[in-house]
């Protein structure tokens, strides 16, 4: 495949992709050593906007084809003001209304996310095996590999305007955000084998500075959809009252229909009990009883008559991760996972990244697909060359292709130039030697300067304060040797001179160069 022809459009790619060879891959479910720990961290300006950017009703979200949706997101200001704010999701209409795979798959990017320490980095990778498992299915080939794909180009290109809250200067602002900024393909052949994904920075911002609830996953692994957005809602509402009340004897309310159009992206409201708990959720509740996340819940009818609430009373899985997750958190910052390791690993993607970067002049390689054999070259550079070597490698290969018109259409192409670049940069690094070198001297030089003028101001001093007659011993002493060793009284005056202020400087122990540089001149 010839990569300089590899950003295409959306429906290049698309197209592309529905020629793919029907292979299936049948993965065995295998608990990794990622997913035996269980954090999962959720930014919550985004726990808030997820509720109308997934439609967790596919059929509804297959009937929402308008250019644009608005909905009205309740906000409490300070000092208990209340605000009605409005929410717009503007989804592409090649890939249609983010619905139960795209909702799934943010789970799984900010999974791996958690795995690192802070700060956590904005981008994340997943194998086709590793994006398959944390999603629950069984395969990633076929009709599989299609949608994968368009789950996240629905996270890439569905726009969102709504109300951020910054926790670091406490204001609330209007943004405009995709929750991905890029996503970047890689493969062999007819298949997709790798994906990368760069989270929006506002998100990861806000991570970053904590403004974020900590989860257990392992909790809440199995859950479908609509049972896991009920759990982190959940969590995150009981979290607030615990923390106020400090009693474990507390329940939780919320209107039903709210819970339909802001929780769980617009699911139809019912109008009778038995068809909430048999049609709806009836069987999402059971599930998070089981996981002990709540202890009870109830349908009741609520104070005008027109509605239902539903109330939750805590069960004793909620109390349990609130001082395991939630509370470490929030007082304590640890090495999670080995983050430099998962770094490093994720280094020749990265660097084959900033190739195309440099070569096509832009940042958003979005919808770009890059071959695996590509990501194994950068593997193998990296054997035998630092990650900052390689970049200035890449650097050097786009320059002297640009200069020598030079057609670059791939990562392989740097091969061209390699022995050229290690050339250059051993010139590079003989002429900085010598550079060094003479730096070195040039400073050697000035400090021998600047001793000697402080060693003739330290001598002067000691011959003004020295008796006469010491003077005139250590004048004659040095006269008597000088005319030992030269029978010619040339210049005598000056060497006698010098002569004796050598004897002062011995005789009252004046710093020689090394201990006065020693001593941080």
């Amino acid at each position: 495949m010839d990569n300089g022809h590899a950003l295409q459009s959306g429906c290049d790619t698309m197209e592309r992709m529905a020629k793919l060879q029907p292979q299936t891959h049948t993965l065995q479910h295998k608990t990794s050593p990622e997913l035996q720990d269980a954090r999962l961290f959720n930014e919550i300006n985004l726990l808030r906007l997820e509720g109308y950017y997934f439609c967790l009703d596919p059929k509804e979200a297959a009937r929402r084809t308008h250019e644009k949706y608005e909905f009205f997101e309740i906000i409490k200001r300070p000092k208990s003001e209340i605000e009605k704010r409005p929410v717009f999701i503007v989804p592409n209409p090649r890939y249609g209304y983010p619905s139960i795979l795209a909702y799934k798959v943010l789970q799984a990017i900010m999974r791996k996310l958690s795995w690192f320490s802070y700060p956590m980095p904005d981008t994340v990778s997943f194998s086709q095996r590793e994006l398959a498992r944390l999603v629950g299915r069984n395969s990633f080939g076929g009709w599989n590999q299609e949608q994968f794909y368009n789950a996240i180009r629905q996270l890439r290109t569905t726009e969102a305007a709504y109300w951020f809250y910054d926790k670091v200067t406490g204001e609330w602002s209007n943004r405009n955000i995709q929750i991905l900024d890029t996503d970047i393909w890689s493969g062999r052949e007819h298949q997709i084998t790798r994906c990368s994904v760069q989270v929006h920075h506002s998100i990861i911002e806000s991570l970053n500075n904590r403004h974020a609830m900590c989860l257990n996953y392992a909790r809440m692994e199995h859950l479908a959809p609509i049972g896991v957005a009920l759990f982190k809602r959940l969590f995150f509402h009981f979290s607030n009252l615990y923390s106020l009340k400090r009693t474990k004897e507390f329940t939780y309310t919320k209107s039903y229909a709210a819970v339909c159009t802001t929780w769980l992206g617009g699911l139809k409201v019912l109008g009778y009990k038995s068809k909430i708990l048999q049609e709806q959720l009836g069987k999402h509740l059971e599930t998070l009883t089981q996981t002990t996340l709540i202890k009870d819940f109830a349908i009741e009818k609520n104070t005008k008559g027109d509605g239902f609430n539903l109330v939750f009373t805590p069960g004793e899985g909620f109390f349990e991760d609130y001082d395991r997750f939630y509370l470490k958190h929030l007082e304590i910052d640890q090495e999670y996972h080995k983050a430099e390791e998962r770094k490093r690993a994720e280094q020749p993607l990265r660097l084959v990244e900033k190739f195309y970067q440099n070569l096509y002049h832009r940042n958003d390689l979005s919808g770009m697909v890059i071959l695996d054999k590509e990501i194994e070259f950068a593997k193998t550079l990296l054997e035998t060359y630092s990650p900052e070597e390689i970049s200035d490698l890449i650097l050097y290969t786009i320059d002297a292709s640009t200069r020598t018109k030079f057609a670059i259409r791939s990562f392989g192409g740097v091969k061209v130039y390699l022995n050229t670049w290690l050339d250059a940069k051993a010139t590079r690094a003989k002429r900085a030697a010598m550079q060094q070198k003479k730096a070195a001297q040039d400073k050697e030089q000035r400090l021998r300067d600047q001793y000697s003028l402080w060693w003739q101001q330290e001598v002067t001093r000691l011959r003004k304060a020295a008796p006469p007659e010491e003077i005139a011993a250590l004048e004659e002493a040095e006269t008597a040797k000088l005319m030992e060793e030269h029978q010619n009284p040339f210049g005598f005056p000056v060497l006698v001179r010098v002569g004796t202020d050598a004897r002062l400087a011995e005789r009252y122990h004046v710093q020689s160069f090394e201990d006065w540089k020693a001593q941080g001149h």
